[in-house]
């Protein structure tokens, strides 16, 4: 098992990721606003997330949990 140090670093690195993505996300809103089509990427990001959730609840139903007994 990790110490909780490694734990930690591992969070931060995670953290650090995060931030990069959302200042990405940011940046290309900011330019699809700019070039007029913000509502392009808007619907766009909502047939992505809309589809990613449709797999995930698929694949969870597939799973089978084991007794916590």
């Amino acid at each position: 098992m990790p110490t909780e140090a490694a734990k930690s670093a591992g969070r931060g690195l995670h953290m650090i990721l995060v931030m990069m993505i959302s200042f990405a996300l940011s940046g290309l809103a900011y330019f699809s606003w700019d070039q007029g089509w913000f509502w392009f990427l808007i619907i766009g990001e909502t047939i992505l997330a809309a589809t990613l959730y449709c797999v995930m609840r698929k694949s969870l139903a597939r799973v089978r949990w084991s007794s916590v007994e």
